[in-house]
C-alpha cells in the first residue's frame, strides 16, 4: 500500500501530469456545462433546426483550417520568442487576408456555391462564414501562444467562461424562438467571445514580461518565419483541412440525401461523444505537444513517451466508449428525449471509430516535431477517399444513413490504428539513431 501510495504522489508532482490535469479540469467544466444545456437545447429545438446548425459548424470547421494555413500551430517550435512573436504576426495577417477573400467570394456567388453544396439552408447565413474563419484563427493564434508560455490555467478557464456563453444563451433563446437563425447567431458570438479573452491573455503576459530587465529581442522578418516554417501551409493544411472535411463529410452528404433531421441526429451524436476526446485527448494533446518537442530538441527517448501517452488515452478512455456501443438508443432516448433514440443507434457505431481516434492524439502531436508533415498529407488523401467510399456504398448500396454510418465508422477506426503503429515506428527509429550517436 505505501508503494501505491508513494507511485500516485510521484505520479501526481510530474510537471506532465499536474499540466494535463489543469487543462482537463478546465476542459471537464466546460464538458459539464455543456452536457447540462444539451438535454434541453434538444428538446427545445429538435433534429431538424440542429442538423442546420451542425452543417453551419461543418462548413465553417473546413474553412477554419485555410484561415492561417497552419502556421499557428507552428508557434510551439521555435526556441527563441522573436521568432515566435513573428509567426503570430504572419498567421493573424494570412488569416485577414484569406477571410477578406472568402467574404467577397461570397458576396459575388455565395448563394450559388452553398445551394452546391447541398447546404442551402445557410445561405441567409452566408456572411458570418468569414467571420467565423477570422475570430477562429484570432482564438487558435492567442491559444498556441499560452500553450508555448504553459499558461494551461488560463486556457482552461476561457474555456469554461466559453461554454457557460454558447450553451447557456442557446438554451434560453429557445425558450424564446427556437430557431436556427438563433443557435447560428449564438454560436458564431461565442466564438468571437472566445477568441478576444484568449488574445486579451495573451497580450496580459507580454506586457508583464515586457516589464522585466530583458535584453531587446532580434527582430525577425516574417518572410524569414514563412519559409522557414513553408511546411505548414504546405503539407499541414491540405491535411487538416482533409482530415476535417473527411469529418464534416457525413454530416453534408447526410443532409443532402437524408434532410437535416438525420444531420440532427449525427451531430448530436458526434457532440456527445466527442466529450471523451475533448476532455482527455484535448487536454493531453495540449501539453503533450511541447514536452514531446523538447524531448526531441533535447535528444531524449521519445518512444517511450509517446507509448505512454497512447496506452494511458486507451485505457481510460475505453469506458465511457464501452458504454455508449452497449446502451446508446437508450441512454440517448432517456437524456436527450424520445425523438432522439435514433441518434443512439448512429453512437453505437460512432463510438468505435472515437475510441481509436483518441488513442491517436498523441501521434498527431508526434507528427510536426518528427517533420512527417508529408507523408501525413498522402495519408489524409488516402483516407478521404476511403471514407468516401465507405459513405457512397451505404448510400446507394445500401439506401441507408444508418449503414452509412457504421461503415464510415470502421474504416475511420482502421485509419486511426494505422497511424498511431507508423509514429510508434518512427519515433523507434529516432531513439535508436540516438543512441547510436
Amino acid at each position: 500500500m505505501q508503494m501505491i501510495k508513494q507511485k500516485l504522489s510521484k505520479i501526481m508532482h510530474n510537471r506532465l501530469v499536474k499540466s494535463v490535469l489543469v487543462v482537463a479540469s478546465g476542459t471537464a467544466g466546460a464538458q459539464a456545462i455543456g452536457m447540462l444545456f444539451v438535454p434541453f437545447i434538444t428538446r427545445t429545438y429538435g433534429p431538424e433546426v440542429y442538423g442546420v446548425l451542425g452543417a453551419f459548424v461543418a462548413l465553417t470547421a473546413v474553412l477554419t483550417i485555410l484561415a492561417a494555413l497552419c502556421y499557428p500551430i507552428a508557434i510551439v517550435l521555435p526556441p527563441q520568442d522573436n521568432e515566435a512573436k513573428a509567426l503570430v504576426k504572419l498567421s493573424l495577417c494570412i488569416a485577414l487576408v484569406v477571410s477578406a477573400a472568402v467574404a467577397l467570394l461570397l458576396l459575388l456567388a455565395g448563394d450559388w456555391i452553398i445551394t452546391q453544396l447541398g447546404v442551402a439552408a445557410l445561405i441567409d447565413f452566408k456572411f458570418l462564414i468569414p467571420l467565423v474563419m477570422l475570430f477562429s484563427a484570432c482564438q487558435e493564434v492567442s491559444q498556441q501562444w499560452l500553450i508555448r508560455k504553459k499558461h494551461f490555467k488560463g486556457i482552461a478557464n476561457i474555456a469554461v467562461a466559453h461554454a457557460i456563453v454558447n450553451y447557456g444563451s442557446q438554451a434560453l433563446a429557445g425558450l424564446f424562438a427556437p430557431i436556427a437563425a438563433l443557435l447560428i447567431g449564438i454560436h458564431s458570438a461565442a466564438i468571437a467571445l472566445r477568441a478576444l479573452l484568449t488574445s486579451h491573455l495573451g497580450r496580459k503576459l507580454e506586457r508583464t514580461k515586457a516589464r522585466q530587465s530583458d535584453p531587446p529581442p532580434v527582430p525577425v522578418s516574417l518572410r524569414q518565419v514563412a519559409v522557414a516554417y513553408k511546411d505548414f501551409p504546405l503539407y499541414r493544411a491540405p491535411q487538416v483541412v482533409l482530415n476535417t472535411a473527411s469529418k464534416s463529410l457525413p454530416i453534408l452528404m447526410l443532409g443532402a440525401f437524408f434532410g437535416p433531421a438525420v444531420v440532427g441526429y449525427y451531430v448530436l451524436t458526434r457532440s456527445v461523444l466527442g466529450l471523451p476526446a475533448t476532455l482527455l485527448g484535448a487536454s493531453v494533446q495540449s501539453v503533450f505537444y511541447p514536452h514531446f518537442n523538447e524531448a526531441v530538441v533535447g535528444q531524449r527517448q521519445t518512444l517511450p513517451l509517446l507509448l505512454k501517452a497512447t496506452l494511458g488515452l486507451a485505457v481510460i478512455g475505453v469506458w465511457p466508449f464501452l458504454i455508449i456501443i452497449l446502451f446508446g438508443p437508450d441512454l440517448f432516448a432517456w437524456v436527450f428525449g424520445a425523438a432522439w433514440q435514433t441518434a443512439g443507434q448512429y453512437a453505437q457505431w460512432l463510438a468505435v471509430w472515437s475510441f481509436f481516434a483518441l488513442a491517436n492524439r498523441p501521434s498527431v502531436s508526434a507528427i510536426p516535431v518528427f517533420r512527417l508533415q508529408a507523408w501525413f498529407l498522402n495519408y489524409e488523401w488516402v483516407s478521404l477517399v476511403l471514407r468516401v467510399v465507405a459513405l457512397y456504398m451505404g448510400f446507394f448500396y445500401f439506401a441507408d444513413a444508418l449503414i452509412a454510418v457504421a461503415l464510415f465508422s470502421v474504416v475511420g477506426a482502421l485509419l486511426n490504428l494505422y497511424l498511431v503503429g507508423k509514429t510508434l515506428t518512427v519515433a523507434q527509429v529516432f531513439d535508436r539513431e540516438q543512441t547510436h550517436e
